[in-house]
């Protein structure tokens, strides 16, 4: 607003500002509505591109006579579904977010964890060529995050002492807490191990004593050979919309936006573990309440009988 006044020499508001911005952008990329109607062609042309892979739009209509609405579409390559299988832990998370746009919605993706450590996103990839070029320069086994987790377990196991229990079993104790590790079978009570896949630094104390590497005591989806294999189907590239091939039928419409009673809160639900957005202030959850009169636990100076009793007497 201040550019606007010092370069033309007038004074708009800030609502005024957001009303330009979202004029240009609808001159520029078209209304919200207009995407929704090139749906069922956008579909087509994946369809038409990707072969194999899985492209579900559903659509409803509240009543014969009414506009066919956006309900939910699904979106599942199959190239990336085979890298996952191929070169990813057989884990999978579900992240989401809330879409800020006029229609409102969530947006939910299914991503699994690749052999550096990062997201892998089954229903759409970034930036694929660059972490390839990246990893294809390293000679070490490891992708690069793994090894930094590797050395920094290296590190603490420098508090920890062992005892041989026969063959592949040890007992670790570090700092005052004891831990059975068993490197034929790649377990540690910390369960570390177990659940990462990493050799944790109990582990790492009973290999170095064995002498041998903690390289190959890491599982296969964690080495970069097994990387590679998740980023070798590319996915190819797709024609803009002026070829799309026009699909007969209603109109797509988005859905219908319910206006909830109140106003619209700003901020998210934060957890009662969490801290305030401004940083400053803790949760009180697990502390206890301490009266400041008979300085008792359990109740406050408002609740405390002491104080009650007193009124009560005079």
């Amino acid at each position: 607003m201040r550019e606007i006044n010092e370069q033309f020499g007038i004074i708009v508001s800030k609502h005024t500002c957001y009303r330009a911005r979202s004029a240009a952008r609808k001159k520029l990329q078209g209304s919200l509505i207009d995407h929704y109607h090139l749906l069922p062609s956008y579909i087509a042309e994946l369809k038409k591109v990707y072969s194999g892979s899985t492209f579900d739009l559903v659509l409803e209509r509240e009543t014969p006579d009414s506009l066919v609405r956006f309900k939910r579409l699904f979106i599942c390559f199959d190239s990336l579904a085979r890298g996952f299988l191929e070169g990813c832990r057989g884990v999978i998370g579900l992240d989401g977010c809330v879409l800020k746009t006029e229609m409102r919605g969530q947006l939910l993706c299914a991503v699994g964890k690749d052999g550096n450590n990062q997201m892998y996103p089954i229903a759409w990839a970034v930036r694929i060529v660059k972490k390839r070029e990246l990893i294809s320069d390293i000679t070490d086994q490891l992708c690069p995050r793994i090894r930094e987790l590797l050395e920094g377990n290296k590190l603490k196991s420098r508090t920890c002492t062992l005892r041989h229990a026969g063959e592949y079993q040890f007992e670790v104790t570090d700092l005052g807490n004891r831990f059975v590790v068993d490197l034929r079978t790649r377990s540690c009570s910390c369960r570390y191990w177990n659940i990462r896949g990493i050799p944790c630094s109990h582990a790492i104390t009973c290999i170095h004593w064995m002498k041998q590497d903690p390289v190959s005591f890491f599982t296969d989806w964690l080495k970069k050979d097994v990387y590679k294999l998740a980023y070798r189907n590319g996915i190819r590239p797709l024609n803009g919309r002026n070829l799309w091939t026009e699909v007969e039928g209603n109109y797509v419409f988005p859905p219908l936006v319910k206006k909830q009673p109140g106003r619209p809160k700003q901020k998210r639900r934060i957890d009662s573990s969490e801290k305030e957005l401004n940083g400053q202030r803790l949760s009180k959850k697990g502390v206890q309440m301490r009266c400041s009169l008979c300085h008792q636990v359990g109740h406050n100076r408002k609740t405390c009988m002491a104080l009650i009793g007193r009124h009560a007497l005079s």
